[in-house]
């Protein structure tokens, strides 16, 4: 039970630390989002020649902080969430519910995991490229598993939590 313990702990920290540092880079990234969006509103209106990838660029980027910012999100409960009925549960059968949840939820990104390496490896096989920039998608697509990756870390290390009373 203490082994168990001890690896929870290290589950945490190092969950936590890692959707940290993924949430500050997914706030600089949104940055730079805006930052190529006014760019490219200011050429097209007032030059009349805006950037040819700006709408890739953009759209790749903001679904790769989207899934990498997705860990953060649950470590720190900022997910929407309707609780209608768990709202009105004894509070041990929400934390039986909760744990429950979590563990589903990790099991999905396992799965999701599991077929995005499928899509690397098949996006590595035939050369997939963006259309407009030329670009291998199979590093964008890493970055899907990666972002469940840290996702299923964090629901896990939410059990260790709860189980610990910590959440």
């Amino acid at each position: 039970m203490e082994l168990l313990k001890k690896i929870g702990r290290f589950l945490i920290r190092g969950s936590d630390c890692i959707n940290g540092l993924c949430a500050e880079i997914c706030a600089w990234g949104l940055g730079l989002i805006v930052l190529i969006i006014v760019t490219d509103v200011f050429l097209r209106y007032a030059l009349s020649k805006p950037l040819s990838w700006g709408l890739d660029v953009t759209s790749a980027f903001l679904l790769v902080f989207s899934f990498f910012a997705s860990g953060y999100v649950e470590r720190d409960n900022a997910h929407i969430r309707i609780d209608l009925v768990t709202g009105k549960l004894n509070p041990k059968v929400r934390k039986v519910l909760f744990i429950i949840g979590n563990l589903f939820c990790a099991v999905l990104c396992g799965f999701f995991i599991f077929g995005g390496f499928g899509m690397v490896q098949h996006a590595l096989t035939i050369g997939d490229l963006s259309p407009m920039l030329i670009f291998p998608l199979a590093p964008i697509k890493m970055f899907f598993v990666a972002g469940f990756f840290l996702w299923a870390l964090s629901l896990i290390t939410g059990v260790f939590k709860t189980i610990s009373n910590k959440n």
